[in-house]
């Protein structure tokens, strides 16, 4: 994904016949897993001029381009009307809530964060308080039932990090310096503050392009490039369980999202995969290793002659490729860069490892409801469209 282009759920599927179009569509970056509902907006950068239906008729178009679009969850989408705040919309361009809200994030598991001046609190579809702003962060309930919220900390004046279940009654205190939202049964945390890790924007990213200190949750951290004259360790991470309890005794160095069950975690200086109860169920000997998507993962060997290749859940060997892959398998193909510098170009691949679209420019997203936003070479070198599972264009856009 090309940096600095802001990531938002704006797609359009399949365009079975011609239909009438905007005259332009501005259609960003597909996120990483799919957003869940196939109904998508046009308008620019992280705007919303209109609704688009999964067969590309337009819908509504609303008087002014709406802002912060969260994409369509559960049939509503989060957006801001300029000047008046935060509401829902639903697939028919109908206002279900009205812009109220100072922020709201989308509906998840019938709930969704919302902001009340500066504390949040959870509202259903409806809009109606369920859970009264308290918190000065908030994120969506997991399907484990469990929110991550965070809390001031008097002592430190940062912020500490606990879960809610949907009364909002206090399942984990709020003592953690530093957690995870829960997956697969489990969360990720850092007990022992002060310490050092990487990638400020991911904790949990496999790559990290940079070294965080930190002191607590959002607003405590301080960003250095040598994170050793901080005077702090490196950080140690553990799983905790929905009951309170830590799920393993044991700690990593670094760790991966958790993703049909398992995440990468690094232990010296190799990287495995851990269930939730931190067991390893496929041994670390990679030098990366991603998550897991459609049960498959690309890793990278150390020290080989041919490092790159897919592994299923078990650890075998799926298919070996010359050139690193650059994203998770959805609809059956993943990307893979090829070339390097300025010559870089992605092409897409099966489970096979057969190469079944390539030639388009670097800046080329995951497949996401059968297709994908990407770089078509055209009369004036590159342009952004979105092509089928075939490699057909189905739409060319300009900003």
């Amino acid at each position: 994904m090309r940096p600095g282009v802001p990531l938002t759920i704006l797609a359009l599927l399949v365009l079975i016949a011609p239909v009438s179009r905007p005259d332009y569509l501005q259609i960003e970056r597909v996120l990483t897993p799919c957003w869940e509902d196939a109904f998508f907006c046009y308008g620019r950068p992280n705007g919303c001029k209109g609704i688009i239906d999964p067969t590309g008729e337009r819908i509504h178009e609303f008087p002014v381009e709406l802002r912060n679009v969260s994409g369509f969850y559960e049939g509503l989408m989060a957006a801001e009307y300029p000047g008046k705040g935060m509401g829902f919309v639903d697939t028919r361009g109908r206002w279900v809530v009205g812009p109220r809200f100072d922020d709201l994030k989308h509906l998840q598991n019938g709930l969704a964060p919302a902001l009340d001046d500066t504390l949040w609190g959870f509202v259903d579809r409806n809009g109606e308080w369920v859970i009264e702003p308290q918190f000065s962060h908030a994120d969506g309930f997991s399907k484990e039932g469990l929110a991550r919220v965070e809390v001031l900390d008097s002592k430190s004046k940062g912020t500490l990090v606990g879960f809610i279940d949907r009364t909002g009654s206090w399942v984990i205190q709020p003592e953690l310096p530093y957690a995870t939202s829960f997956a697969s049964g489990a969360a990720w945390v850092i007990v022992d503050t002060p310490c050092w890790t990487g990638n400020p924007n991911n904790p949990t990213a496999s790559h990290h392009n940079a070294i965080f200190v930190v002191y607590g949750a959002h607003g405590s951290r301080l960003h250095t490039n040598q994170p050793e004259k901080s005077g702090a360790p490196e950080c140690r991470w553990r799983l905790v369980g929905t009951g309170d309890t830590l799920a393993a005794e044991r700690s990593f160095k670094d760790v991966g999202p958790f993703s049909e069950g398992l995440a990468p975690a690094l232990i010296g200086d190799k990287w495995g995969y851990v269930n939730r109860r931190g067991d390893w169920e496929i041994a670390p000997e990679f030098e990366h290793a991603s998550p897991f998507s459609e049960g498959l993962a690309a890793v990278v060997y150390p020290q080989t002659d041919r490092p790159y290749a897919v592994i299923d859940k078990t650890g075998s060997v799926v298919l070996e490729t010359a050139d690193p892959l650059i994203g998770d398998f959805h609809d059956g193909l993943a990307r893979m860069w090829v070339g390097g510098g300025e010559d870089t170009r992605t092409q897409f691949i099966d489970r096979r490892g057969n190469v079944v679209i390539e030639d388009l420019g670097a800046a080329t997203s995951d497949f996401c409801h059968g297709l994908s936003n990407a770089d078509v070479s055209g009369e004036n070198g590159f342009e952004t469209a979105y092509i089928d599972k075939k490699g057909r264009t189905a739409l060319k856009w300009t900003w």
